[in-house]
């Protein structure tokens, strides 16, 4: 009955702030697109677009390998520590890989200043995903504050946007407010994890910090595809056609995309409690009656 209440309320989680974004996004879209015009917010697309690739490959294959790891050994602090930081350190060291490249290119692309300025303020983005290992909550299944995270970092940007962007020169401003809300919201998360799930840190041995880029390999190959599909039209709509047909791509996209989402709370709950049941008791987990 505990899991059967559990897994309800982290399916109820996730479809709250899946219904949240959804609303976010009508919501926000008309003002922006009124503010930036469909040429102004398609070169802002374009821009979140570059760090968002940087944010994917910063993120490896943890979301679902650590995910699965941590779902099995949630009740051993010890191995939970071990895994935290190991995987935390990897992300970080790889974070700074990704983040050097980026700032040589930016330097050496040609581009006006003002656009580099505009992709340096946005790669704050970065370091926000960086302060938020979403990987460790969803292996413990703590979906409903993973929920909450996600959530807050878009209500922390929400006033200020309506508050501060009121002109077309303003896209400065609001890359900078999604830039440090979602800092913000990270150190939130990093403290919360830190009192609430006990993380004893320490030192990780560079031996085990490389083999977690390893074990993970597969599923960032794997996953690669799929993201390059879904990015390839708009990336070359931004590069060849210009930020005008990105622009009217992005408006449609997000309302297709938005109509989509409604089974994602469904398989987001599934996935860490099925791996905890079929790594702990095959019997218990085939029965769909005794984890429901």
């Amino acid at each position: 009955m505990k899991y059967k209440q559990s897994l309800k309320l982290n399916m109820l989680s996730m479809a709250t702030l899946q219904g949240f974004s959804f609303i976010l996004t009508f919501v926000t879209l008309p003002y922006l697109a009124r503010i930036f015009d469909v040429d102004g917010w398609g070169s802002l697309v374009f821009i979140q677009l570059i760090i968002g690739y940087l944010v994917w490959v910063s993120n490896w294959g943890f979301y679902l390998g650590v995910a699965k790891t941590v779902s099995v050994c949630r009740d051993d602090l010890d191995a939970l520590s071990k895994i935290f930081v190991i995987t935390w350190t990897a992300q970080c060291i790889l974070t700074i890989i990704i983040y050097a490249i980026f700032l040589i290119v930016i330097f050496f692309i040609n581009v006006s200043l003002s656009q580099k300025i505009l992709y340096l303020i946005a790669s704050g983005l970065l370091f926000g995903n960086l302060l938020t290992p979403l990987w460790i909550l969803n292996g413990l299944e703590r979906i409903k504050e993973a929920a909450a995270i996600q959530i807050g970092s878009k209500l922390v940007a929400l006033p200020f946007v309506f508050a501060l962007v009121r002109t077309k020169s303003d896209s400065g401003i609001y890359l900078a407010i999604n830039s440090i809300s979602s800092v913000f919201v990270g150190l939130v998360t990093i403290l919360w994890i830190h009192k609430n799930i006990r993380i004893r840190w320490y030192c990780p041995d560079l031996i085990a910090v490389y083999n977690a880029f390893i074990d993970d390999y597969q599923i960032f190959k794997s996953t690669f595809w799929a993201n390059i599909n879904t990015s390839l039209i708009p990336m070359f709509l931004g590069y060849f056609s210009g930020p005008t047909e990105l622009g009217y791509f992005n408006l449609a996209d997000r309302a297709k995309s938005a109509a989509v989402i409604i089974l994602h709370p469904i398989s987001h709950a599934l996935f860490p409690r099925m791996c905890h049941l079929y790594s702990h008791n095959r019997n218990h987990a085939s029965d769909y009656r005794d984890w429901e």
